[in-house]
Protein backbone atom coordinates (compact mmCIF):
# COMPACT_ATOMS: atom_id res chain seq x y z
CA UNK A 1 0.00 0.00 0.00
CA UNK A 2 1.33 3.18 -0.62
CA UNK A 3 2.00 6.28 1.46
CA UNK A 4 -1.50 7.91 -0.77
CA UNK A 5 -3.36 4.81 -0.78
CA UNK A 6 -2.92 5.02 3.41
CA UNK A 7 -3.42 8.86 3.84
CA UNK A 8 -6.53 8.17 1.29
CA UNK A 9 -7.69 5.07 4.28
CA UNK A 10 -7.58 7.53 7.06
CA UNK A 11 -9.19 10.86 5.74
CA UNK A 12 -11.82 8.77 4.67
CA UNK A 13 -12.04 6.80 8.21
CA UNK A 14 -11.91 10.16 9.84
CA UNK A 15 -14.71 11.39 7.82
CA UNK A 16 -16.73 8.50 8.47
CA UNK A 17 -15.78 8.75 12.26
CA UNK A 18 -17.25 12.63 12.13
CA UNK A 19 -20.05 11.65 10.70
CA UNK A 20 -21.18 8.68 13.21
CA UNK A 21 -19.62 10.06 16.32
CA UNK A 22 -19.77 14.14 15.81
CA UNK A 23 -17.68 16.72 15.66
CA UNK A 24 -15.90 16.23 19.55
CA UNK A 25 -14.37 13.05 17.70
CA UNK A 26 -12.67 15.20 15.68
CA UNK A 27 -11.97 17.94 17.84
CA UNK A 28 -10.06 14.92 20.41
CA UNK A 29 -8.45 14.07 17.91
CA UNK A 30 -6.67 17.37 16.59
CA UNK A 31 -6.12 17.98 20.27
CA UNK A 32 -4.00 14.63 20.50
CA UNK A 33 -1.92 15.52 17.49
CA UNK A 34 -1.44 19.45 18.66
CA UNK A 35 -0.13 17.75 21.97
CA UNK A 36 1.97 15.12 20.49
CA UNK A 37 3.50 17.92 17.81
CA UNK A 38 4.76 20.12 20.99
CA UNK A 39 6.23 16.87 22.85
CA UNK A 40 7.68 16.59 19.72
CA UNK A 41 9.27 20.10 19.70
CA UNK A 42 9.61 20.38 23.17
CA UNK A 43 11.81 17.06 23.25
CA UNK A 44 13.44 18.46 20.53
CA UNK A 45 12.68 15.93 17.99
CA UNK A 46 11.63 18.78 15.47
CA UNK A 47 13.56 21.56 14.53
CA UNK A 48 11.37 24.61 13.50
CA UNK A 49 13.97 26.54 12.58
CA UNK A 50 14.77 24.14 10.21
CA UNK A 51 11.51 23.48 9.04
CA UNK A 52 10.31 27.41 8.71
CA UNK A 53 13.63 27.98 6.44
CA UNK A 54 12.20 25.11 4.51
CA UNK A 55 9.17 27.27 3.64
CA UNK A 56 10.87 30.32 3.32
CA UNK A 57 13.17 28.70 0.44
CA UNK A 58 9.99 27.74 -1.60
CA UNK A 59 8.23 30.54 -1.13
CA UNK A 60 10.73 33.08 -2.95
CA UNK A 61 10.92 30.74 -6.07
CA UNK A 62 10.03 32.62 -9.49
CA UNK A 63 7.12 31.01 -10.61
Amino acid sequence: MSRQQFAFIVGVLLVWLAWVAGWVVLAAIAAGLIGWGVVRVLEGDIDLGELSARFRATSGRNR
